[in-house]
């Protein structure tokens, strides 16, 4: 199994920097189990969103879901070819 932490190891971000550091999250419906943040990336507005999921297939705790999506002309997509930069935001910045 390929981990996360080992591939970012192998990627050098010495000039990458985020688009954003700090991020206002709004909960959503009121209950804290979903929550979204707007920011922009090069222009393009993006939605960041995490829900907390009650059951959980590998424990009790439930699991948290995360997800950014790109505002394209038809609502927000998770495809960056369709959003409104054409594929110009960096994923890694993000």
């Amino acid at each position: 199994m390929i981990k996360m932490k080992d591939l970012l190891r192998e990627i050098t971000l010495g000039s990458v920097e985020p688009y954003a550091t700090h991020f206002e999250w709004t909960d959503k419906w009121g209950d804290g189990d979903a929550y979204e943040c707007k920011l922009e990336a090069d222009s393009q507005p993006i939605l960041i969103n995490v829900h907390y999921w009650d059951s959980s297939a590998i424990g009790e705790s439930g699991e948290w879901e995360f997800a950014f999506f790109a505002k394209s002309p038809g609502g927000w997509t998770v495809r960056g070819d369709r959003g409104l930069a054409k594929g110009q935001v960096s994923y890694l910045r993000l």
